[in-house]
């Protein structure tokens, strides 16, 4: 289970900040019999308490869900002014304070027994659930290979950069193969990248020249990038590689794949 927290932290922040804020007020001399919440404060505490319950519900804090789901309900209790303003009777104020300082404590508590991992920014695109790493038109092209590139970028947010090549590679073996299949020089048994590249070079040459041999010869040189990159004579993966030489790997095969992609895309 992977949940992101950063709006979280910022929303249990901004709960210490309400609960001050419903102290002062009712803590005020007027004794007033209703508090009242500025329209943006009653938005802002909104969204805080929807973002606490997502995580709350994620990660199967119960107990913190419990009191967030009370705030809510309380916050209903209220009437809402010609200006958007939240207007909360003192009664139900008095509870919404004592409960939001139980929110703040049942979320540190239960926090501390979770594990947190804090990923580099530049890996936050591999971890979260979204647009396919290597574009749509990749993912439509090579479907098998889809669930590979998922878990090489996965390995290198974990920082296990000799996994991801290996799901690199066979995301490559698909992608060699159509492009070997697309030049009409298939051999699905041949790892050694010279021999790989070589017989797909003596096929490219064999084009007519103009823009379709052009676009063809770019995917060798993608290719090429993509052996440069791999650090071995043939496509299976040396024994380690650093996190850097899997970045470059990975690079080098989406660079390669995208391309490939449009090509064997197109009608012939």
């Amino acid at each position: 289970m992977m949940s992101e927290l950063g709006g979280c932290i910022h929303a249990v922040a901004n709960v210490v900040l309400l609960h001050v804020q419903v102290e002062e007020g009712l803590n005020a001399p007027d004794n007033a019999s209703t508090l009242v919440f500025g329209k943006q404060n009653y938005e802002a505490a909104q969204h805080d308490f929807a973002e606490l319950q997502r995580v709350a519900t994620e990660l199967n804090m119960d107990a913190s869900l419990h009191y967030v789901n009370y705030c809510i309900e309380l916050f209903s209790r209220g009437i809402i002014g010609h200006n958007g303003e939240l207007l909360l009777a003192r009664n139900h104020a008095e509870r919404l304070h004592s409960n939001l300082e139980s929110v703040r404590t049942s979320f540190l508590v239960q926090m501390s027994s979770k594990l947190v991992l804090v990923f580099d920014s530049k890996h936050i695109e591999y971890v979260r659930s979204g647009e396919p790493l290597f574009g749509y038109e990749v993912e439509n092209v090579f479907p098998k290979a889809s669930e590979e590139i998922t878990e090489a970028a996965l390995c290198l947010a974990f920082s296990r950069p000799t996994a991801a090549v290996f799901h690199l590679m066979r995301a490559m073996e698909l992608s060699v193969q159509r492009l070997a299949e697309a030049l009409g020089k298939s051999n699905p048994n041949e790892k050694v990248w010279g021999v790989i590249l070589s017989d797909i070079n003596a096929a490219i040459e064999a084009m007519p020249k103009g823009p379709a041999r052009d676009a063809w010869s770019a995917s060798h040189t993608h290719l090429y990038h993509v052996k440069q990159a791999w650090r071995n004579d043939t496509m299976h993966p040396k024994t380690t590689y650093t996190e850097e030489q899997a970045q470059n790997v990975f690079d080098a095969v989406r660079s390669f794949m995208a391309h490939l992609a449009t090509l064997v895309s197109q009608p012939s």
